[in-house]
């Protein structure tokens, strides 16, 4: 298996755990009032508008070699970062939310 197929698959197998624990979350938000589930909400659709954007990047892969599957990795990286980072904030949003009850 070349490097950038091993790529693609950690990409897709970290980005279906972080859409298994934002749908995780959707459960909790339901039951949040007002703010939070707004908060979430948004959150929510900037993380589908990013996992969209990365499941279509990596299905564009091409097998890549050198700079390029490095640069690649990078981006990928990063992006995941960028929605762990989203889905962080959105747990804390109703964190917040239901100690406040």
């Amino acid at each position: 298996m070349s490097e950038m197929e091993k790529l693609k698959q950690e990409s897709k197998a970290k980005l279906a755990k972080l859409r298994s624990d934002f749908e995780s979350l959707k459960m909790q938000a339901q039951d949040s009032m007002g703010d939070a589930s707004e908060q979430f909400s948004q959150r929510k659709e900037k993380f589908e508008q990013q996992a969209n954007d990365l499941e279509s990047r990596l299905e564009d892969m091409k097998d890549s070699g050198g700079q390029a599957a490095q640069d690649l990795k990078a981006g990928m990286q990063l992006a995941l970062r960028d929605m762990q980072a989203g889905f962080r904030a959105a747990r804390e949003v109703l964190g917040k939310d239901s100690h406040s009850h």
